[in-house]
């Protein structure tokens, strides 16, 4: 597993933490020691703050990251906002990704379905090439649903 890169999304990067966790059945006894050293950072800073006896509890180490370094609302409402399909993307996964920020910034019940829908096709709209997306609004994706 790589390490934690400055300014990386702390619930993503611990969200993949676990996936790789428990692929590689490591015993969760030993995740804190695992997770310390691809700690940078403020992350870094909120493990260390802790007792050394509470270091040894995965638990508490992911609850100091989140609640010192952890992103509000207005964090993931930016990062949404800021992607963008790079030029040798794939569109479907580049949805995925911003279907995972809209609704870390929304967080919607069910109820909310079809705005969270509308806000992702606004943000996909915009973070394709140009001309990609103006095929896409001349198809009115909006209507076909």
């Amino acid at each position: 597993m790589k390490r934690m890169v400055e300014g990386e999304d702390p619930q993503t990067f611990l969200d993949v933490f676990e996936v790789t966790a428990i692929a590689s059945r490591w015993p969760e006894e030993e995740w804190g020691a695992r997770l310390l050293p691809l700690l940078v950072g403020e992350a870094q800073r909120a493990v260390l703050s802790l007792p050394a006896a509470a270091r040894k509890q995965y638990a508490n180490l992911r609850h100091a990251i989140l609640d010192r370094v952890g992103s509000i609302p207005e964090d993931h409402r930016r990062r949404f906002r800021a992607m963008k399909l790079e030029p040798d993307g794939r569109p479907f996964i580049f949805t995925y990704q911003l279907r995972d920020a809209a609704t870390r910034w929304l967080q919607p019940n069910g109820q909310d379905q079809k705005m969270l829908e509308a806000i992702i096709l606004e943000q996909f709209l915009d973070a394709i090439p140009t001309r990609t997306s103006a095929w896409v609004r001349y198809h009115s994706p909006s209507k076909q649903q």
